[in-house]
């Protein structure tokens, strides 16, 4: 893939994304949203320094940590243009920090769609009649069926300088793993008493969460990493599809549990 063309690509991308989130909801400029928004752009950014980067192929490519979540909150909170304008915000802090050493507007665009989704996903629930426990339950099976699929076609990963055959006792444990980690989250949940008292808001998140993983860190980070160092996009998917299915719940539920926290800290 031509990186001139992608970044193109990219850069379109972010400017549809703010044209779009412009016209779902009405841009205010009033300090009771900037600052929160500007307050937690800087949040994710120190969290981005506190993530731990996996080398795949010898390229710092899967990043573990929780940086994505003040973006989503942006998003949630204040609606999706201001959650994809916190993104590209974060994105910027990272290039004048030194965090970034290539800039690239690919991962530009990932961190606008990171405030975006969340934004749309909570307004479209507002605006549009539809079932979200429908959704959760397809995204699940999507997710799931996504990553027994590719790892039963995988037959070795390269992560840093190390092959790692994938026999198919790894593989059906893995299989597995993905499939309980949906009721594994839940039962943890409910037996440390942890108050989500809103179980839809719960649900959306799951949804959000899910989107973001699929189409942002699964599809579009491997393509990015693709078109920029050559990493196998098959590969990537592999680690990045069972990733997601541990991710979805952990964040669902830190989500659900900050979002009344962060809506009363604002309030106040």
């Amino acid at each position: 893939m031509n990186p001139n063309l992608m970044q193109g690509i990219a850069l379109s991308g972010i400017v549809v994304i703010l044209i779009l989130a412009s016209k779902i909801q009405p841009v205010k400029f009033t300090l009771r949203t900037m600052i929160p928004v500007s307050f937690l752009s800087l949040i994710s950014l120190i969290l981005v320094n506190l993530s731990v980067m996996v080398p795949l192929f010898g390229f710092p490519s899967l990043r573990f940590g929780f940086s994505q979540l003040p973006i989503l909150l942006s998003g949630a909170l204040f609606g999706p243009w201001w959650g994809a304008l916190a993104g590209i915000l974060e994105d910027l802090l990272e290039l004048a920090s030194g965090t970034i050493i290539s800039p690239f507007f690919g991962f530009t665009l990932n961190k606008a769609l990171l405030g975006f989704i969340p934004g749309l996903v909570f307004w479209g629930a507002k605006k549009l009649p539809w079932s979200v426990d429908k959704l959760v339950i397809g995204l699940a099976v999507l997710m799931v069926g996504g990553s027994a699929l590719v790892l039963a076609t995988t037959d070795s990963i390269i992560v840093g300088l190390s092959t790692i055959t994938l026999g198919w006792d790894l593989k059906l444990i893995l299989m597995a793993l993905s499939i309980l980690v949906f009721p594994m989250a839940w039962w943890v949940q409910t037996k440390l008493n942890i108050p989500i008292t809103d179980k839809h808001q719960f649900a959306l998140w799951v949804v959000i969460i899910a989107l973001c993983e699929l189409f942002i860190n699964v599809i579009l980070t491997a393509t990015w990493l693709q078109t920029m160092y050559g990493i196998p996009f098959a590969v990537q998917v592999v680690i990045r599809l069972v990733k997601a299915n541990f991710f979805i719940p952990i964040n669902a539920i830190l989500m659900a549990l900050l979002t009344p926290i962060i809506k009363r800290v604002i309030r106040s």
